[in-house]
Order: C-alpha cells, then sequence, then structure tokens
C-alpha cells in the first residue's frame, strides 16, 4: 500500500488519501483520521476497487475540505471529475460530480485529467481546476454544466507567459489571485484576477537543482505569512519561497 496524499486541515481531521492498488497509483478511497486515532474511516470510495459510478474513484490526485467543514471534494483524474462527498458519509456511499464528468475531452463541458484545484471560499465558491493533459485552468461554478478558461490554451503546452505545460498544483488568494505549479516548464506562475498572462515567480522555464531552480513541481501552498513551500519533485526536496 502506497501512500499518495496527505492533507491537513488545520482545526478538522486530517484526511488521506490511500492507493489500494499495487501496480498503479489510481486511488480507490479518502480516509478519515479523527483525533489523531490510527484508524481511518472510509469517507468515500471502495477499497481495493476503481470505477466511474458516483461511489468510486479511479486515481485521486488532490482532496481538500470546505471551509464549513461539511465537503470533501476529490480531484478523480482518471474519471475526468471533481467529486464531492460529506465528510460524514461512509464506503461506498454515492457523490455529487462538482464539475466535470466521466468522458473528459477538449471542451469546456468537461474536464481533462484534472489534477488539482483552489477555492477561495469567503469570495467565491467557484472551482479553479488543473487541466493536466488540456494544458489550462478552468474556473467552475460548482455543480454547473460548464466552465471557462482562465490560464492557458486548451490543448497547447509551451513556455510563453500565457501558456503552461501540465500544471498540476493550484492556490488562490483572497484577491482571486492564482499560483499555479506549471510542472513542465518548472515554474510556479501567477496569474493576477481577470488576467491570462502569467508572471514567473518562482523557478524558471529550464528546470534545475539550484536554489532559484524547480524541477517539476507538483503542490504548492501558503503560511499565514505568505511564504510559498513547493513540493519540487524532480529535484526529491521541498524549496520555501519567502514572503512574495
Amino acid at each position: 500500500m502506497m501512500l499518495l496524499n496527505i492533507f491537513h486541515y488545520f482545526g478538522f481531521n486530517s484526511l488521506t488519501t490511500v492507493t489500494t492498488t499495487a501496480d498503479t497509483t489510481k486511488t480507490s478511497t479518502t480516509e478519515k483520521f479523527s483525533g489523531g486515532s490510527l484508524s481511518a474511516t472510509t469517507v468515500a470510495g471502495i477499497n481495493g476497487s476503481t470505477g466511474s459510478t458516483l461511489s468510486a474513484f479511479n486515481g485521486i490526485r488532490y482532496i481538500t475540505v470546505d471551509s464549513t467543514n461539511a465537503y470533501v471534494y476529490a480531484a478523480d483524474f482518471y474519471n475526468h471529475r471533481i467529486m464531492r462527498y460529506s465528510t460524514s458519509s461512509t464506503s461506498g456511499t454515492n457523490g455529487v460530480v462538482a464539475a466535470g464528468d466521466s468522458g473528459g475531452g477538449y471542451a469546456n463541458t468537461t474536464l481533462f485529467y484534472p489534477w488539482g484545484f483552489g477555492q477561495y471560499q469567503s469570495v467565491s465558491n467557484d472551482l479553479f481546476i488543473t487541466s493536466y493533459y488540456g494544458h489550462t485552468v478552468i474556473r467552475w461554478t460548482s455543480d454547473a454544466s460548464s466552465g471557462y478558461y482562465i490560464a492557458g490554451v486548451l490543448g497547447a503546452s509551451g513556455k510563453t507567459p500565457i501558456l503552461v505545460s501540465n500544471p498540476m498544483g493550484i492556490k488562490v488568494d483572497s484577491y482571486l489571485n492564482m499560483y499555479v505549479a506549471d510542472s513542465g516548464n518548472s515554474r510556479i506562475q501567477m496569474f493576477c484576477a481577470n488576467n491570462q498572462t502569467g508572471i514567473t515567480i518562482d523557478g524558471t522555464v529550464v528546470g534545475g537543482s539550484g536554489a532559484a531552480q524547480l524541477n517539476a513541481p507538483r503542490t504548492i501552498v501558503f503560511d499565514s505569512a505568505m511564504n510559498l513551500y513547493v513540493s519540487d519533485r524532480g529535484n526529491s526536496r521541498v524549496q520555501k519561497f519567502y514572503q512574495l
């Protein structure tokens, strides 16, 4: 069993996704650990089983809990959708498709291998979702039938300020500025609200192992002082970049 992703929501229970298939990283459950307990409760998915039904996952890439602690959202990578479940649900419970569908494709009515997503609920309930193979970020109102592209060009990977390549992690601030782990370009791009031209804030287009470089960054997170932490996958390290 391989640990794929751990999410800590301060003031709430920690949530962990675990893989249950030996030959792939197609995660199939979301687990809930309460009050420091080492025993988990499955709140979404079916242990040992992948699928495309509303009760199953096929390759979870990211999870988060909303600000009310009522719902957990999961990026269901191979099913091309974002799923929403109650934090009190149990294994096999049907979730709700918050964005996308199980088909995938190059259209704003679906997602194409969603990897990460961000949200700033006190400002907007919209989801800001990275499309790994679509090379875009799409903004989607939860439960809507379509979204609209706010960064990147659909199906076009590139290095210019208006393009991204295999975007992964994403964070959104209170001004709805976006910070995107542009994995294929080994950089972190900032997109100001309503602006599709990115600004490189960390890393360079050429990946490397120097202190100012990244190599296939995956996950990003800010602390309360707005220092940025990046999981630098290609260099097997976590990099801290001080307040912008």
